[in-house]
């Protein structure tokens, strides 16, 4: 006989996803594994800050409102900290002020966003863009 806790699905962990190449987060997962960063916690100020650049709002991370473009940014935010930086989630909540549970939705719904939305996967080649560059310079 089986327990609920054996039977009950998890979701998989945003850093153990293998996304379909085809798709948009497919091909940001996999080139997410070729950026290596030393300190990747010292640049999450800059990250927010080049992230907001594409979005209308005056607002940071740091209020709470409920704007959807504070919401999206946050999101790719959570995205490339986990992925690109690979920085664990209780670091990027404590960051962020959130709970944990709120940063698991959000990775799991900006996956599906990159596959549908082609704006949001334009926003996110430029801060692919941008942090390629970043960890180019930090090599040499």
């Amino acid at each position: 006989m089986t327990s609920e806790f054996e039977t009950r699905q998890y979701r998989t962990k945003i850093t153990e996803m293998k996304g379909d190449i085809n798709k948009g987060s497919g091909w940001f997962l996999r080139r997410a594994e070729g950026v290596a960063f030393n300190k990747p916690h010292l640049l999450m100020p800059s990250l927010e800050r080049e992230i907001l650049k594409h979005y209308p709002t005056l607002l940071d991370f740091s209020y709470k409102v409920r704007h959807q473009e504070i919401i999206q940014a946050k999101r790719l935010f959570i995205f490339f900290c986990m992925t690109y930086f690979k920085l664990t989630s209780k670091f990027v909540a404590s960051y962020l002020n959130l709970e944990r549970s709120t940063l698991s939705h959000h990775c799991h719904v900006i996956l599906s966003e990159l596959d549908i939305y082609p704006q949001t996967q334009q926003i996110a080649f430029k801060i692919d863009q941008y942090l390629y560059q970043r960890s180019a310079n930090e090599t040499l």
